[in-house]
């Protein structure tokens, strides 16, 4: 028997499967009605659609090729989320409520970036990206406030988010048999040396290949699994307070696609939240001692089969070492443990402290690199599309920022935790650690594009199961009063 949330998540996945076939079909011009779509919606006050255009555009970016591509895509999405965010300067929503996501001294650290980025690696990319951040952030302040507008838009954000989680996490599953999908990164990887392979010559190679699933790469899988996972956990925690099908399938999925990704950022994430729910929401959780025991029972069970999958792995085939060294000929693997889980990011480590050296104070500007300046200059990229890899947030806060950036974030965290505890912010609080920890190594907590889908399970995510949660313990309040 099919329940009508079941219903309703899965006509969200059959909208975001069938924009996906027209902007695959368009050439990516599709993506353009989004944005028309949200803008309309903000003025019309139907804010349902102002979240699904502002959650789902920026992830059109993100899929595989296979599944959308085309050379209007980019600019499409790039241009239709700025000027989407841009209404929603104009919303009737923006008013702030008693409840609010707690960054607004991110707007103040974006300040700081404008005076770091004037004598930086390239000032103009600089000031259009903290532009773009800032005009983000209200964005997830405006969504924030939207959520509270009425119980029906908190339902179907809740129904959106499951429908994403089950669009990244189960169509991956589903990639899997179909190799030009399930493994288009290699695929393209391949043509970019000058050589040609298939999806099917992929999956059916000996040694190491790496699974996108529906996303365009690796990496960008193997960090959204672990974050919709942590979702998906607190919602049937705060919403169902039992065990689903839709969930249970979302679960015995996500270690499976952390593996096949190859990527030990994954295997962090994964392991923080967990954690986080365990100590943070668990203990908090409204439910009868009985469900909580049995929840914690399949929660013991989960652990052990995972810890008894990968002994049996790592004794047949060294599974775990291959996992963590991401290498498949351990044995000719003379580095030691430490150096191969921190190899791929100790390059990244020392530029981020040379630009820190370069000047410690404000550092070299926001998101900006050093041969941002020649590749411009060279028309190998434009100013919308900067791309930038530094890996370590800390680092790249004072590479970019210098110390002062560095003192403003922290006050950020100390800001965004104090407020988190002080108002029982759990879910947020949890999903966003996790997200942190995700930035450990794959820094891309500036970036509105790359971690649009990122902030959206933590932040977006965990502050609607916040007010869900708290609209049902002031319902059980003035029920009893």
């Amino acid at each position: 028997m099919i329940t009508s949330l079941e219903k309703d998540v899965l006509a969200r996945v059959m909208f975001f499967t069938v924009t996906l076939v027209l902007c695959k079909v368009t050439g990516g011009l599709f993506a353009c009605f989004l944005p028309i779509l949200g803008c309309l919606a903000v003025f019309s006050g139907r804010f349902t659609w102002v979240v699904i255009c502002f959650v789902f555009m920026p992830m059109l970016l993100f899929f595989s090729p296979t599944l959308v591509s085309g050379p209007y895509l980019g600019p499409s999405v790039r241009i239709g989320q700025i000027i989407l965010l841009f209404c929603m300067l104009f919303s009737p929503a923006i008013k702030r409520r008693r409840d609010y996501i707690p960054i607004g001294v991110l707007f103040i650290y974006c300040l700081v970036a404008l005076v770091s980025s004037r004598d930086g690696w390239m000032p103009l990319i600089s000031y259009l990206k903290i532009a773009n951040f800032a005009l983000f952030l209200v964005g997830i302040s405006v969504i924030g406030s939207m959520m509270q507008y009425s119980d029906a838009t908190l339902y179907q954000l809740r129904v959106l988010l499951l429908a994403l989680a089950i669009v990244v996490i189960l169509g991956s599953v589903v990639a899997y048999f179909f190799p030009s999908v399930g493994f288009s990164m290699e695929v393209q990887k391949t043509a970019m040396w000058g050589g040609y392979t298939t999806g099917a010559d992929v999956a059916a190679r000996e040694g190491k290949t790496l699974f996108n699933g529906v996303l365009n790469h690796s990496q960008t899988l193997a960090t959204n699994v672990p974050l919709w996972f942590a979702w998906s956990l607190c919602d049937m925690l705060i919403n169902e307070r039992r065990i689903t099908r839709m969930h249970l399938s979302i679960f015995a999925a996500s270690p499976i696609l952390m593996y096949m990704s190859r990527s030990r950022t994954a295997l962090v994430v994964f392991a923080v939240s967990l954690f986080m729910i365990w100590i943070c929401l668990l203990p908090k959780v409204q439910i009868s001692s009985m469900v909580k025991v049995r929840i914690k029972s399949a929660f013991y069970l989960l652990v052990f089969v995972i810890m008894l999958g990968m002994c049996y792995s790592q004794i047949k085939n060294q599974t775990l070492s291959k996992w963590l060294r991401k290498e498949d000929d351990v044995a000719s693997d003379t580095r030691g443990l430490f150096d191969a889980v921190t190899a791929t990011r100790m390059g990244l480590v020392e530029y981020n402290l040379n630009d820190f050296r370069l000047n410690p104070i404000f550092g070299k500007g926001f998101q900006v690199m050093s041969w941002h300046d020649y590749a411009y200059k060279s028309g190998q990229m434009s100013l919308l599309s900067a791309p930038i890899e530094k890996g370590v947030l800390p680092l790249m806060v004072l590479g970019e920022t210098g110390v002062v950036g560095g003192i403003v974030f922290i006050s950020f965290l100390m800001v965004f935790y104090g407020v988190c505890m002080r108002r029982h912010y759990i879910c947020l609080m949890c999903l966003f650690t996790a997200y942190l920890a995700s930035n450990m190594s794959e820094a891309d907590f500036f970036s509105p594009g790359g971690g649009a889908t990122h902030w959206t399970a933590t932040v977006i995510g965990g502050f609607c199961l916040d007010m869900m949660s708290k609209r049902e313990r002031d319902a059980v309040y003035f029920r009893g009063y």
